[in-house]
């Protein structure tokens, strides 16, 4: 009982702190009345928002469904705190591209409303199967080791790999560093391991947990430098998901949780770094990589100060990258516009381009790469330079697809495919089962967030190749292949 008391599972956390947002949504609301984003209209509708989480969370609470966890989760980072911080500081990048607000913004909720309905009674309607299984007594080391030093490996690549290949071969590398990389997919190597920890920490040595938080430590810092702005965020959606598909919920060592101020510290702080590595990187992209010098590079990151914009320079920033409601929004209520672009026939072009090796048929690249052209003015085929991609989220692609009602339909019915793979992914052992569940879920927020069904497409792809790599690798290294037979019952 006194181990027990020492956890506290992560439903309530989260319903706790939706329960804060909402109370400081009316505070502020009630202090600084309506802006161009919120009306008084927009309020209610938020209302309903943060309602509708909490009736989710306190569903979830009895159920214990990682799927509706997950949504909870994503739901209150993205889309309710979006909408205190639009209250709060009403800015946003995408919003204003083409003159959306508050309106438009009431419009695009109702759709986001039906829509987090549709995925909650499809996600509901299957019941999530619940496995009690023995994890293997020994813990496969040599796998693990080999996990963890593929997680080395990738470091390497990205850091020098990359950078040397992008200064002296800039025009036959990029093709071949996406392909040896296609086997080391960081997301996938990092569930294998963080899957590992969850089913096998209390086996494992100080050392190898110790070589681990190192290894960890370090792919924050190579993210960021390299200008990834979600470093910190990656990791723990990475712990989220493994953590569900290893034991069914979230439970939290109570201690850590005094972390978080610190840990939300850290993250802001690294955001603006890595803002500002992207800027270097881009105008390297732009003047030419021969003009790469490690230690100008590495003076200007030392030399800046991301306090030095104010409070509201530092948390703006990253409140408008958090805003995937922004950019459901944009395209819902832009949908006319943005399905000039967003369409089948452009997405089996890229496709096809982005499986073909070496090589394009049609010179179509991620459509979410290309969403700028409408906002910017420029044609549709235009290629531009330096790398963006656009967020659209299942509710705004959804929308232009398929219209405001069978949107809805296809919505459902996915969610109810999503639990039936997952329920049936039975595996005798349970760290693979741990792993392949942990993929369904880790595809189920890139479907959430959605660059495009042409991105998630050939993300599965090539995600799929390390899965069943790495899983090879599990089963040659134990003894008498553990994990090989399929459960049945």
């Amino acid at each position: 009982m006194a181990v027990e008391n020492k956890y506290i599972d992560a439903n309530p956390i989260l319903q706790a702190i939706n329960i804060v947002c909402l109370g400081l949504f009316i505070i502020f609301f009630w202090k600084m009345g309506p802006n161009r984003y919120i009306a008084p209209m927009t309020f209610g509708l938020s209302l309903l928002l943060f309602l509708q989480l909490q009736i989710i969370l306190m569903y979830e609470n009895g159920q214990r469904d990682p799927f509706l966890l997950l949504l909870s989760f994503f739901l209150l980072l993205y889309y309710n705190f979006r909408l205190l911080t639009l209250l709060v500081d009403p800015s946003s990048v995408v919003l204003p591209r083409f003159q959306t607000e508050a309106a438009g913004l009431d419009y695009s909720l109702i759709h986001i409303h039906l829509g987090i309905w549709a995925i909650f009674f499809g996600l509901a309607a299957v019941k999530t199967r619940r496995d009690t299984q023995v994890p293997d007594p020994k813990p496969n080391l040599i796998a693990f080791s080999l996990y963890l030093f593929c997680l080395f490996v990738f470091l390497l690549l990205d850091v020098y790999g990359y950078m040397y290949a992008k200064i002296f071969l800039p025009e036959t590398t990029d093709r071949l560093l996406r392909f040896m990389l296609l086997f080391l997919d960081y997301q996938i190597v990092l569930l294998f391991i963080i899957v590992f920890i969850f089913i096998y920490a209390g086996r494992l040595s100080k050392t190898f947990l110790s070589i681990t938080i190192f290894l960890i430590f370090l792919f924050v810092l190579e993210r960021t430098f390299s200008g990834s702005r979600q470093a910190i965020l990656i990791i723990m959606i990475m712990f989220l998901l493994a953590g569900l598909a290893a034991h069914g919920t979230i439970r939290i060592y109570k201690p850590l949780i005094y972390s978080v101020p610190l840990i939300g510290t850290a993250a802001f702080i690294l955001f603006k770094y890595a803002t500002q590595a992207r800027v270097i990187m881009t105008h390297l992209a732009v003047m030419g990589w021969g003009n790469w010098d490690f230690q100008t590079f590495a003076g200007r990151i030392g030399k800046y100060d991301p306090l030095s914009t104010g409070i509201i320079g530092v948390f703006r920033p990253v409140f408008q990258r958090l805003g995937q409601l922004d950019r459901a929004a944009d395209m819902i209520v832009n949908g006319s516009i943005y399905g000039k672009l967003i369409t089948f026939t452009n997405y089996a072009k890229s496709i096809v381009d982005g499986l073909t090796p070496g090589f394009d048929i049609f010179n179509m690249p991620r459509v979410a790469t290309l969403v700028r052209n409408l906002y910017y003015g420029n044609p549709i085929d235009y290629r531009p330079t330096g790398y963006h991609s656009d967020q659209m989220t299942v509710f705004g692609e959804y929308y232009i697809l398929f219209g405001p009602v069978i949107s809805l339909v296809i919505i459902f019915i996915i969610c109810i495919f999503f639990k039936i793979i997952y329920n049936s992914m039975r595996f005798s052992d349970e760290y693979i089962q741990g792993v392949v569940r942990a993929f369904i879920l880790l595809n189920f927020v890139g479907w959430l967030e959605s660059y495009g069904f042409d991105w998630q497409f050939v993300r599965l792809i090539y995600t799929a190749i390390p899965l069943v790599v790495l899983v090879t690798i599990y089963w040659i290294s134990g003894r008498d292949g553990p994990g090989t037979r399929l459960a049945h019952s």
